[in-house]
């Protein structure tokens, strides 16, 4: 094999090499190995996604790493490849299409690791990213590169890193406990680092070190949304609730959001304001979550650590003994086309979790804080505020079954979707200002849809007794 363009040995060198293909593609750009021109105008397998990332390995860095889970691939650089997909989104625009997928979790002896020292870091700790735009039907050697870049875990901003190593420790302290089917869920939240289901096959559950229960495999992962901060970087437009490391360390990330507010619990909302010297009308829509940002020390439009996170914080005005005004509503859903209702499934079977209905990935992975106030006799009060996941068997029981309904009034054009009614946790109706629509199979244009959260369920989940108004 011919001597690399490039020093296998040095970090940034093999960045340099790598950014030779941003806006480019691999039938324009020379690698190290010639591509054979049957594998550059192969198209990517539905049921693999590792096509592009192997042309890159093989061909373009030219190298042949094997799998070792406690080695990078350029071992003596430190450095691990990774090539992984955009999309382009009609809102959000290019945004990643998937998680950044790091090694197995071995059931069997993560429990006896340290952060520091463990397999994940010794591989991950310098990570070369080539991100390309995923098209449908176009040859791989013809997928357009938009950012390449060394992700150094260690130059990470220090409070990300102390997050990342939360998450890792809360992801193998399920296992030291024997616990590891309960990893992915509500009961082991975690902020940027997941543990990725690789498999739904029930036949493929894995055995665990200190447990009797078999688990689901799994794999540590990135996800999306920190994978989308990683591209941008810093916005102007976010600010940081955490100033230190040492203030996630104390007491938790979750924890120490909380206790920003307990001192406020119980004040007046003109007194939280005066307090914090902020202005603004309190009739404004809005005005609750500017003031509870302001309470987390942010005093811009968007929390940095939730947007990497995937949490959503929504406030919560509560009238004693009155219902609440509106349901919690997610984005619009499409009738028809890629990424419709009627294109997705509400399971993958292979695992491909690209394919799984929009709304129940959401509920799995989002996180929410709400942030209630109640009113009482003309008064307003910060009442109570709490980190909230939608347990997985309410997104069985209930959700699964309006997506069900509603697959099935599109599909058959009878267009009567799943009301209040249904089973008062989860229901459809128009999302859109007048004039919004989507087409349809069999209806013509008809008006914008989404899921709904019941008001009732949430006022009960939250624990308000009566409801409040969600904003």
């Amino acid at each position: 094999m011919p001597e690399a363009p490039y020093d296998q040995t040095d970090p940034r060198s093999i960045e340099f090499y790598g950014q030779r293909l941003r806006r480019s593609t691999l039938r324009r750009t020379k690698g190290a190995v010639a591509i054979p021109r049957q594998e550059l105008d192969a198209v990517i397998s539905p049921t693999s996604k590792s096509g592009v990332g192997d042309l890159v390995e093989r061909y373009y860095y030219g190298i042949h790493p094997g799998n070792d889970a406690c080695s990078p691939d350029f071992k003596e650089a430190g450095v691990e490849l990774k090539t992984t997909p955009l999309v382009r989104r009609p809102r959000a625009g290019v945004v990643p299409k998937e998680r950044l997928v790091f090694g197995m979790i071995d059931y069997m002896s993560v429990h006896q690791e340290e952060f520091e020292s463990s397999c994940f870091l010794a591989k991950n700790r310098r990570l070369m990213v080539l991100w390309y735009l995923h098209e449908t039907g176009v040859p791989m050697g013809d997928l357009r590169f938009v950012a390449a870049k060394l992700v150094d875990l260690d130059a990470l901003p220090e409070v990300d890193r102390a997050i990342i190593r939360e998450d890792w420790e809360a992801i193998v302290q399920r296992v030291r406990d024997g616990q590891a089917e309960l990893l992915g869920s509500a009961s082991t939240p975690t902020r940027y680092l997941e543990a990725l289901t690789k498999a739904r096959n029930e036949k493929q559950r894995r055995s665990q070190a200190n447990g009797s229960v078999k688990a689901k495999p799994r794999a540590f992962a990135f996800k999306q949304s920190f994978v989308k901060s990683l591209i941008r970087g810093e916005l102007a437009d976010e600010g940081r609730a955490y100033g230190s490391p040492e203030d996630v360390a104390e007491r938790g990330f979750e924890q120490g959001i909380l206790d920003r507010f307990q001192p406020w619990v119980g004040v007046e909302v003109g007194q939280i304001a005066e307090r914090l010297d902020l202005s603004g009308d309190p009739k404004a829509k809005g005005y609750r979550a500017t003031l509870a940002r302001a309470i987390m020390g942010v005093r811009v439009k968007k929390v940095a650590e939730f947007e990497r996170a995937n949490i959503l914080m929504k406030t919560i005005h509560h009238r004693a003994g009155r219902l609440p005004k509106e349901h919690m509503s997610f984005p619009a859903f499409r009738f028809m086309g890629p990424g419709s209702v009627v294109d997705e499934v509400w399971d993958a079977s292979d695992g491909d979790d690209e394919r799984i209905a929009a709304i129940k990935r959401t509920l799995e992975e989002q996180r929410f804080l709400f942030v209630i106030f109640e009113e009482s006799e003309g008064v307003t009060r910060l009442a109570r505020v709490l980190f909230w996941s939608m347990p997985t068997k309410d997104i069985e029981r209930y959700v699964g079954p309006v997506w069900e309904r509603t697959r099935e009034a599109i599909t058959t054009g009878t267009m009567r979707f799943p009301g209040i009614t249904f089973n008062h946790v989860c229901h459809v109706r128009p999302h859109a200002t007048k004039g919004e629509t989507f087409p349809t199979l069999r209806n013509g244009d008809q008006t914008k849809r989404c899921f709904w959260l019941d008001r009732a369920y949430l006022a009960k989940q939250v624990g308000i007794g009566s409801g409040g108004d969600v904003d």
